[in-house]
């Protein structure tokens, strides 16, 4: 019956795509202009245009949305006192957006979408843990963030000088919302790892029970989080 049980897992090129988008957001703000997870929106873009009907069929609301709001950044340009720095952002501001229509679009197209997905932040948070950890241990920090460590913190009986982890994101309250973003998926996967040892040893159904509840929490969290992550990127400073 167990053996019945353990599905493998078949991966195509769009599992693929999911995987590396979504491990590039370790990366962070490295590169500037030319972040990696904006140069990896930019090469899969063919594979977007190809599906895009399934944006338009199956995402109107969040295609509609994306017309307006980069229709309503246009008009802004008539306003804006810096008109080049203002055209500038309004191209991160597509590239963003294609970002999360592929990771909408590939997810259709997947074999496994949630292994995919959960793969993809579990690769990219621990990738900036290892960082993490070193920043607080060591005090040093890259020269993205090296700016937050001369501030200090004033108790009231003492001050000292605070530790943080900013890794890739220039400040840490940007590294916290990367985490706050990352860790349901990266609590499924774990869930997932280890209830799959379980089951090797025994026909433990309670576990079977819970993956699956886990499993469609997951997939309501990762419309939320498409509709939060879009949010942020629209409000906070690039």
């Amino acid at each position: 019956m167990l053996d019945d049980m353990a599905v493998k897992i078949h991966r195509n090129k769009y599992d693929k795509m999911i995987v590396l988008l979504l491990t590039s957001m370790a990366f962070g703000n490295i590169g500037g202009a030319l972040q990696v997870s904006r140069l990896l929106t930019i090469l899969f873009i063919p594979f977007l245009v190809k599906k895009s009907s399934i944006l338009r069929r199956g995402y109107n609301n969040y295609w509609q949305f994306f017309v307006f709001f980069i229709g309503y950044c246009l008009l802004s340009l008539i306003w804006t006192p810096d008109k080049s720095d203002g055209f500038i952002h309004l191209i991160y501001f597509i590239i963003h957006f294609l970002f999360f229509f592929e990771i909408l679009i590939f997810s259709n197209l997947t074999e496994n979408a949630t292994d995919s997905i959960t793969k993809g932040w579990m690769f990219s948070v621990s990738l900036t843990l290892i960082v993490a950890l070193w920043e607080i241990i060591t005090d040093n920090h890259l020269s993205l963030s090296a700016h937050e460590s001369e501030r200090m913190i004033n108790t009231g009986e003492a001050i000292f000088q605070q530790r943080f982890a900013a890794v890739t994101f220039y400040n840490y309250n940007s590294y916290v919302t990367f985490l706050c973003f990352a860790l349901p998926f990266v609590f499924y996967r774990i869930l997932n790892i280890k209830c799959d040892t379980i089951a090797k040893y025994t026909n433990n159904s309670i576990c079977l029970n819970s993956k699956i509840n886990y499993k469609n929490s997951i997939i309501i969290d990762i419309k939320t989080s498409v509709s939060d992550d879009i949010t942020d990127v629209i409000y906070s400073p690039l």
